[in-house]
């Protein structure tokens, strides 16, 4: 019997449960230049083609590797679906493209609901993780219906599609993990976290302290900032490791709320804690040369400062400006 045959048996079974068997091949791939336009992709054992560009999805007991090629074709993005009844009750974890702000939890199936880079479901009685390994080179979410699994892979490059030229793009590895009954969801995410990330790059000291953004959101000066980091050194006066104190939005205004920022830096160490510092690179001042932003069109009609402001990072003299501010930084 073949993993494709076998999955479309245990498929309906696996779902009451919970499990969602997504290690076979999709039942249908897309390869899209832009989202309106479609190419619709036929399938020869692993392989995935048309119009010039073609999806391999190999397919072991542990894992779904996704490789694209395509030489001649600007792509942008390739959809996978696998269909499948899902059946039962879930509740259902997905994560955040950059970091979470209060926006994480346990929520029931939400078809449109974008979950970046892995999510997981929870029956009540078994948690199982789905996702893609880390060092992608691609940006990928999932989303979930009741009717299957979609995987979405962001391949641009900049605003536009990837000429692969003769180069074959490692896109995604997919992966899952199917905790023990009754076992608590948090002990399967550890377990399946281990999973999507074989090679673990850890700092090899622990990073903890403060940021002001949380409670000054801008509106800071260099006196508060060493009130922070005065209670921080106290705090962590036991500490072998030592904290950072990070200055978020607002150093940047100068004086005379920020009188000195080589002195602030020096006054934070001098309390034996390590200064940090927020900056946003590819923030463009006002009155910037238009043909250095980011276009219009790249925002979706969205209004205000940072389709104004913001650095097109694909023009060679707008990243020179984007490092002078991190150069500023270390100066």
């Amino acid at each position: 019997m073949t993993a494709e045959s076998n999955a479309s048996k245990v498929g309906g079974a696996a779902g009451k449960l919970g499990r969602l068997d997504i290690l076979r091949y999709p039942d249908r791939v897309t390869a899209y230049m832009h989202l309106t336009d479609e190419i619709p992709m036929t399938r020869i054992q692993s392989e995935w083609s048309g119009s010039g560009i073609d999806v391999d999805t190999k397919v072991s007991a542990h894992e779904v590797v996704v490789s694209v090629r395509a030489e001649q074709v600007p792509i942008r993005y390739v959809h996978l679906r696998w269909n499948m009844p899902v059946l039962g009750a879930l509740n259902v974890l997905g994560d955040h493209w950059e970091r979470s702000d209060g926006d994480l939890g346990w929520r029931n199936i939400i078809p449109e609901r974008v979950m970046p880079w892995y999510f997981a479901t929870y029956d009540g009685k078994t948690c199982c993780g789905y996702g893609v390994k880390t060092g992608a080179r691609a940006l990928c979410f999932w989303q979930l219906d009741r009717d299957g699994v979609s995987l979405w892979l962001n391949l641009s490059n900049g605003g536009s599609g990837v000429m692969l030229g003769a180069r074959e793009l490692a896109a995604a590895t997919v992966v899952t993990h199917q905790g023990a009954q009754d076992e608590e969801p948090i002990h399967t995410l550890r377990a399946f976290c281990r999973n999507m990330c074989s090679q673990v790059s850890r700092p090899c000291q622990p990073i903890y302290g403060t940021n002001d953004w949380d409670y000054a959101y801008g509106k800071n000066t260099a006196k508060q900032i060493l009130l922070d980091t005065d209670l921080l050194a106290k705090l962590s006066a036991s500490n072998e490791v030592r904290p950072f104190s990070v200055m978020d939005m607002g150093w940047e205004a100068g004086p005379p709320a920020f009188p000195s920022m080589p002195e602030l830096a020096r006054q934070i160490r001098e309390r034996k804690v390590r200064p940090g510092i927020w900056i946003r690179p590819l923030e463009a001042p006002a009155g910037a040369n238009r043909n250095l932003l980011l276009p219009d069109a790249r925002f979706g009609g969205l209004p205000g400062r940072a389709k104004e402001q913001t650095y097109d990072p694909t023009a060679p003299e707008a990243l020179d400006l984007a490092l002078a501010t991190v150069k500023e930084v270390v100066d």
